[in-house]
């Protein structure tokens, strides 16, 4: 994935095998303990096929959610995106700081 790769909640579901509420639900949590990540990872969109506007949300809050999950598919992610993308953590921290 490149760096402004965005997704729904039903694409994300589908990458971490899991259902779009489990995603929801998981979402509420990490928006309701940092009110910052609203405005970094979350962005309201149309794309050319729809009528309204929907959130998507920014690879690395896939990532966030991904810590969260225990399936399979969720493990396997986490193993690609270790191999690609070294100090996620580090770079979490400072932004919550």
């Amino acid at each position: 994935m490149g760096l402004n790769t965005w997704l729904t909640q039903k694409a994300m579901a589908r990458i971490l095998g899991v259902t779009q509420q489990d995603i929801s639900v998981h979402a509420r949590s990490i928006l309701a303990e940092n009110k910052k990540f609203q405005s970094i990872f979350v962005r309201k969109m149309k794309t050319e096929n729809q009528r309204s506007r929907r959130n998507y949300y920014h690879q690395v809050f896939l990532e966030m959610i991904s810590e969260r999950v225990r399936t399979k598919s969720a493990e396997r992610f986490k193993m690609m995106v270790g191999r690609n993308r070294k100090g996620l953590g580090l770079r979490m921290l400072m932004i919550s700081e």
